[in-house]
């Protein structure tokens, strides 16, 4: 839930937008409902008058959220109900896989599954199977197993160094990162590694 906590004068409105250009009216009132898939923006106006003069105040949030794979109904990575905000993460979702979820996510051959920043925990598993693909727009922090069968798994961070957990992995590619790239541990790759920019390993 997000709350506009500012001191709102007696007779004004607060309304939610989705834009800037404040055409998409979310809701009004102190506090909106909203699912959270990784960074959003929304933006609050207060709206009144006081006598003759009208004020308006717009401020822009933003909001940062995880989405939890919870493996409620089945193992598909692209099946909604499978995880805790209803929708399945894109480039800008922070993905946590716990261990003791009651199915582990498969990615299956042929798609490809998004994030920003991924975390597999201790005892927790992700398997990318057959010809699947992984693109990562932030950070990996593998400490589960990750089953890469003869996937590819593309690092597209480009904002600070891309750090590349040990483990084996089948097909690697690196985005286009003036800061490169480092490995924080043994890694070994099975098949191709591609350079999709300018990126120093």
């Amino acid at each position: 839930m997000l709350t506009n906590t500012a001191t709102v004068p007696s007779g004004y409105i607060t309304r939610w937008y989705d834009d800037a250009a404040l055409t998409v009216l979310l809701g009004q009132g102190n506090s909106l409902i909203r699912v959270v898939n990784g960074l959003d923006y929304y933006y609050v106006r207060n709206e009144g008058s006081n006598g003759c003069v009208t004020r308006v105040d717009t401020v822009m949030v933003f909001v940062s959220g995880s989405n939890t794979w919870t493996g409620n109904t089945n193992t598909n990575w692209f099946n909604t109900t499978n995880w805790s905000c209803g929708v399945v993460p894109n480039s800008l979702t922070n993905a946590i896989i716990p261990a003791g979820a009651t199915n582990m996510p498969i990615v299956v051959n042929g798609l490809t599954a998004n994030v920003h920043n991924l975390t597999i925990q201790l005892g927790a598993q992700l398997t990318l199977q057959g010809s699947s693909s992984l693109n990562i727009y932030g950070n990996l922090n593998r400490l589960g197993n990750l089953i890469t069968s003869i996937s590819t798994i593309n690092f597209l961070k480009n904002t600070d160094t891309i750090f590349i957990p040990a483990g084996n992995y089948h097909n690697m590619s690196l985005g286009a990162n003036s800061f490169g790239a480092s490995l924080t541990g043994n890694v070994t790759l099975e098949n191709n590694l591609l350079f999709t920019g300018n990126c120093i390993l």
